[in-house]
């Protein structure tokens, strides 16, 4: 993990390596967990793509889940281990996310455990 600095702007660099189906994948988080106005609590999106000559992402959307009873849902960081990302990452490949095809970014809700 390193920081990239632009003028005015100091990002943390968050991406992580795994291996997943025998191919190395790189992935980030996309966004965090949000209110959406029409579809309620939206939760956390991760960026995913092959570590070498990236073509087609993929988008994996976890489900969102309150943790705390009283704590603000939005202040809510959820955790999310190496583990979860390659079971998620092999669902997308078995949906059909063809990683190594050009295209749009392959949307996948990943299931809920």
């Amino acid at each position: 993990m390193g920081l990239t600095e632009k003028p005015g702007i100091v990002k943390a660099n968050l991406e992580q390596i795994v291996q997943a189906s025998g191919l190395e994948f790189r992935w980030h988080v996309h966004r965090q967990p949000q209110w959406c106005g029409a579809d309620g609590w939206k939760g956390l999106c991760i960026w995913v793509e092959l570590a070498r000559n990236p073509q087609r992402p993929l988008l994996i959307e976890f489900p969102f889940e309150v943790a705390a009873r009283r704590s603000t849902p939005q202040r809510q960081r959820p955790a999310l281990t190496g583990d979860e990302v390659v079971r998620a990452i092999d669902a997308g490949l078995a949906a059909g996310w063809e990683p190594t095809s050009r295209g749009k970014p392959f949307a996948f809700a990943a299931p809920t455990a």
